[in-house]
């Protein structure tokens, strides 16, 4: 089918279609943005068009995949507005810039993963959720799994778990034959790490594995004893060399062994060797080379074809059994986890995708259709216009979500609804992500035609002629050589010639690619002094080079950009240490460790936990708080003690606090590095503290993985940064020196084979055997090829991504490397690029070889080095202070809480009474178990929930929650009934009213609603755990409550935009369980 695309005409085409569209039709478009081409101003223009069209701001909802992506394009829209409204006629403008500044918490403008979340928080009890729901960090998520195998872990050893222990015992066995470990649980634990998001894509035991998925028309094979007797059988050993008897000897031996084994011996692996002869011309008799070559017989050639035919059959079958067994322990691992993490609330991005699927959840499988209709029946009826960001970025699973929201918007027979995608197939740099760009080809295939435009953006508005020349030099008409370096390729790989905007073509720069050699020491720097790094001819080259621009004091921008972040992080340091400038790593740094500040106040921690840790001990009395130690007298244990007691006292970060200030007096000088490693340990305290824990383990093993990414924005200094960071940033100089190494197909070193359909669904999946295996399979190696051909397309979009950072200077390095590889970046530059003998270019103390260039070395001496600005000291004036100036336009809201407006009070005795805690615990506890009972129907074994959780069914609590919920009156409240029904549960709200700010939590509200999901009423439900000895004590209560219950009654009728006569208001007295309804209507 042929794609619709129209003329490139620069970044203002994309966006005047939507301008030239008529008020009564809005176009769905589709824009293919080269790198630099504007996708962004593309984006905002649309936005705004919307915008000025009448749409209201929280009918659009527009979505990009990084926070800071989605914070820069609403920042756009605000300074496109602004600027606007600056105009004459910008009256208009500054209107919709009001609306969009009140309605700013209103606005879906954001990240895919924030929208996924917002669906999920839609019907949590339904997608199979109890508790509240909120996304893990790094470090939760890490503890949560932690914790899972420990649980694991705990359960095969008890008695009562014997069908588990035995299972996993089965499945240990299977799926460590052939590579049997000592460690057990680190081998169980790389498992369940590796493979988990695995098993969520596909949990279907038989495509784990599966012999007639992988190999459907596969026919029974030789079995290899009988082939191996047939061999020997017939095979002359007297007419090959006299060397090969002894190899013959060991190849029986370990092939015979193999179905134990599982290993394949030196022996076999020569055997099956390409280099030994043609494996398809052995039946009908080919040339055989040991040492020497020797003419096998068909009969020859047909028995050994059987042994290796069936040796490869073994094999396979030993993998085979290594898969499924692998799928038997993700399924109890998965089952742990949804039970212990995932089904309380506690979510990673990993999860909203699967969840909102259907492919997570206990029990969805019979009513998923009913649920899915409904989270999409909210989300299309709250936004008319779709614009996505990144879109060749959206896997699989995403699309599966989001498509169904964009044909309904599509197909809108009104034509007043639309969707607008912005990507580019060029930087599809997160396959590894499972991104899949063969969605971007789907819907230019499946959508075109009428209302949609495909529009290709190619002219530059960032690169100059000579960065846009040496880009067009590498990709423009390579689709030839590319198909024929890694076959496949081409299918994915598409390329436009690239043009400068008028903006950008009368800028003059320069683009290289530079090769140094480490002959003869010609490529060590010299001047460098005793702190040089040890000398590296890439890097002594990185730095002359930076050092020959001074893109700093030129006021020029500067970027290294790098495949691996432990490259990153180790060059940033020896530009650091050599050029004597700022350097920024925007790699993530475990910043709490890497210094000996904060490790001496960490050993603190340490020793609080555990006093007798002599090294921690030891540790302190070297650092200069040991001299504080000594002369105050303080031993190993008060000091463990002290710590630990003002820990519980107060939380880490005053403590912390405290010895960083006893730390700074006893140092003779505090250099800014430490200063600033010093509070970014107090922050993390701070955050630790927020939790509400104490533990002192839990603390240090965060601490030591606590990472950080300095920000670089607005920052003087060299940048170094890997591709992917540098994605969606510009810079005037680029530096590749990263672009040897393995070739850019090269299959990454997992264990797994993962057969895709071209969609990205998972087809099968298989314990990957060695590479002799996989080329005697037809299948498997055609899989292999697949991969490698993504692989390569993948590395193919790096390098692109790379090259067109650069604004006014891009140089490509490389240097002679023992092993190095025509299939990699830099061969595919040699080959692109280099057509004449190399010129020398002088970089101060060394002379390295320019294969290629254009544009004037010296472009750099036009940019006049920046002189310091005075500093001019205005004339200070006495004005209004900023508090007044704020209170004036912000008058201070006094905070109120529904539960201290209660009319009656707490008599002295009462105050001071030992029972009031046990009481007000009790209340606590009670209040806790109704909460985890959204509707009963649903909820399951109630009381083994409560057991699960660590509630006491024996105690009073537990007795109290569960006789009120087997109170006929009471019941029908937590029962659902039908659709139509919806409850609020611990909800928290605030609402700033003309009385104030009012702060609280509504026990439960049940909700009803119409067809269309809209609230028709609701009745509040307050649980009191007073005990009421008659009537005239409950009136008396009753009364009491009524301030309260008057601003939950205002908060509710706001929440759920209803009238006041349709929010009902009941009090429920759990120890007499008694239902009273309030009425609020009175006064």
């Amino acid at each position: 089918m042929t794609r619709k695309r129209t003329p490139a005409q620069g970044t203002q085409a994309a966006v005047s279609a939507s301008a030239s569209s008529s008020t009564s039709e809005v176009k769905n478009e589709l824009i293919r943005a080269s790198a630099g081409t504007g996708k962004t101003y593309a984006l905002v223009q649309r936005y705004l068009w919307l915008l000025e069209r009448g749409v209201d701001p929280e009918r659009i909802a527009a979505m990009t995949f990084t926070r800071k992506a989605a914070g820069e394009f609403f920042e756009r829209i605000l300074q496109e507005l602004a600027s606007r409204g600056s105009e004459p006629s910008g009256a208009g403008a500054i209107t919709l810039l009001r609306k969009m500044v009140r309605r700013m918490d209103r606005l879906r403008l954001g990240t895919i993963d924030a929208f996924f979340m917002a669906m999920t928080q839609c019907l949590p009890f339904e997608l199979g959720l109890t508790g509240q729901t909120g996304l893990m960090g790094e470090e939760d998520f890490n503890q949560a799994r932690d914790e899972v195998l420990d649980s694991l872990m705990l359960s095969i050893t008890r008695i009562d778990d014997r069908s588990l222990l035995d299972e996993l015992r089965e499945a240990w066995k299977d799926a460590s034959h052939g590579h049997e470990q000592n460690r057990p649980t680190e081998a169980l634990s790389s498992w369940c790490n590796r493979l988990h998001q695995l098993y969520i894509e596909c949990s279907d035991v038989d495509r784990w594995g599966g012999e007639s998925v992988i190999w459907p028309d596969k026919k029974a094979g030789v079995d290899l004893t009988a082939a191996l007797n047939r061999l020997q059988t017939i095979l002359v050993m007297g007419t090959f060399d006299k060397r090969a008897q002894a190899k013959w000897d060991d190849f029986f031996l370990e092939a015979g062994t193999l179905p134990v084994t599982g290993k394949l011996g030196g022996a076999v692996l020569y055997m099956m060797d390409p280099k030994r002869g043609v494996h398809s011309d052995l039946r009908r008799g080919t040339e055989w080379m040991m040492w020497k070559k020797r003419m096998l017989t068909p009969d020859e050639g047909s028995a050994l074809a059987d042994v290796l035919e069936a040796i490869v059959t073994t094999v396979l079958k030993t993998h085979i059994r290594r898969s499924r067994a692998q799928c038997r322990i993700m399924q109890v691992y998965e089952g742990s986890y949804h039970r212990l993490v995932r089904g309380r609330g506690r979510l990673v991005f990993g999860d909203l995708a699967w969840l909102l699927s259907g492919h997570l959840g206990a029990g969805l499988a019979e009513g998923w259709d009913a649920i899915r209709t409904a989270v999409e029946y909210r989300m299309d009826a709250r936004y008319d216009h779709w614009l996505l960001d990144e879109f060749q970025d959206t896997s699989e699973r995403q699309w599966e979500v989001l498509s169904p929201l964009l044909e309904e918007a599509r197909q809108d027979a009104a034509q007043e609804r639309s969707v607008f995608l912005v990507g580019d197939l060029k930087q599809s740099i997160y396959l590894w992500r499972q991104a899949e760009p063969e969605i971007f080809h789907h819907v230019e295939d499946a959508w075109s035609g009428e209302r949609l435009e495909i529009t290709p953006l190619n002219k530059s508005y960032r690169s100059c002629p000579q960065v846009m020349e040496m880009v067009n030099g590498v990709f423009l008409d390579a689709e030839t050589l590319l198909d024929a370096m890694f076959p496949g390729v081409g299918r994915l790989w598409t390329f436009d010639e690239h043009q400068c905007a008028p903006k950008v073509a009368a800028l003059s720069g320069h683009a290289a690619m530079l090769h140094v050699s480490d002959e003869g020491g010609e490529g060590k720097a010299e001047g460098d002094g005793e702190g040089s790094t040890e000398a590296d001819p890439l890097t002594d080259t990185v730095v002359e080079l930076i050092r020959e621009i001074n893109p700093l004091e030129r006021g020029l921008t500067c970027a290294v950009l790098l495949r691996k972040n432990d490259t990153a992080r180790r060059l940033s340091d020896t530009l650091r240490a050599r050029l004597g400038v700022e350097v920024i790593c925007e790699s993530e740094e475990t910043v709490l460790i890497d210094n000996p500040a904060t490790l001496a106040l960490l050993s603190l921690v340490q020793l609080s936990a555990h006093p007798s840790d002599s090294m921690a001990w030891r540790h302190i009395t070297m650092t200069p708080l040991g001299e504080v130690l000594e002369r105050d007298s303080i031993t190993a244990y008060r000091l463990s003690e002290r710590v630990r007691r003002d820990v519980s006292a107060s939380g880490f970060l005053p403590v912390l606090r405290d010895w960083s200030q006893l730390l700074r007096e006893a140092l003779t000088t505090m250099d800014a590095f430490t200063e600033r490693r010093l509070t970014q340990l107090l922050d993390f305290a701070a955050a630790f503290d927020e939790t509400g824990s104490r533990d002192a383990d839990d603390f240090m093993r965060r601490a030591r993985s606590h990472a950080l990414r300095e920000d670089a924005v607005g920052a003087r200094a060299i940048q170094v940064l890997t591709v992917h960071k540098s994605k969606g940033l510009q810079f005037d100089v680029v530096i590749l020196p990263e672009l040897q190494g393995e070739s850019l197909d090269a299959v990454s070193r997992n264990r797994l084979f993962v057969s895709r359909s071209p969609r990205g669904g998972v087809q099968w999946i298989l314990d990957k055997p060695e590479k002799v295996i996989v080329e005697a399979d037809a299948t498997l190696k055609a899989e292999l090829q697949r991969e490698q051909a993504r692989r390569a397309f993948e590395g193919i979009c790096r390098l692109y991504v790379a090259m067109t950072r650069a604004k006014l200077a891009l140089y490509a390095m490389t240097a002679d490397r023992k092993r190095d590889s025509d299939s990699n970046e830099a061969g595919i530059l040699r080959q692109r690029l280099v057509s004449s003998e190399a010129t020398p270019y002088v970089l101060g103390g060394m002379t390295a070889q320019c294969l290629w260039e254009t544009g004037d070395r010296l472009w750099h001496e036009s940019f006049s080095e920046a002189l310091p600005t005075p500093r001019v000291e205005a004339e200070a004036r006495e004005g209004p202070k900023l508090g007044s100036l704020l209170r004036e336009v912000n008058a201070t809201v006094q905070r109120r809480a529904p539960s201290g407006e209660e009319s009656f009070r707490l008599t002295g005795q009462e105050f001071a009474s030992p029972v009031r805690e046990a009481k007000r615990l009790h209340g606590l506890q009670v209040h806790e178990m109704l909460a985890l009972v959204p509707w009963l129907e649903h909820a399951g074994d109630v009381r083994g929930n409560w057991q699960e959780r660590g509630y006491d069914l024996a105690s009073a609590a537990a007795q109290q929650a569960w006789a009120v919920l087997e109170d006929a009156s009471i019941k029908a409240w937590f029962t659902r009934g039908g659709a139509t029904r919806e409850v609020w549960m611990e909800k928290c709200f605030d609402l700033v009213t003309a009385d104030g700010w009012i702060s609280g939590t509504l026990d439960r509200v049940v909700l009803e609603t119409d067809d269309n999901g809209v609230f028709t009423s609701a009745t509040i439900l307050d649980f009191k755990t007073d005990e009421v000895a008659d009537e005239a004590v409950l009136q008396t209560r009753v009364q009491g409550y009524l301030p309260q219950l008057k601003l939950y009654h205002d908060a509710v009728q706001r929440l759920a935009s209803l009238p006041a006569a349709s929010v009902k208001t009941m009090l429920i007295f759990t120890v007499s369980r008694t239902l009273w309804p309030v009425d609020l209507t009175a006064g």
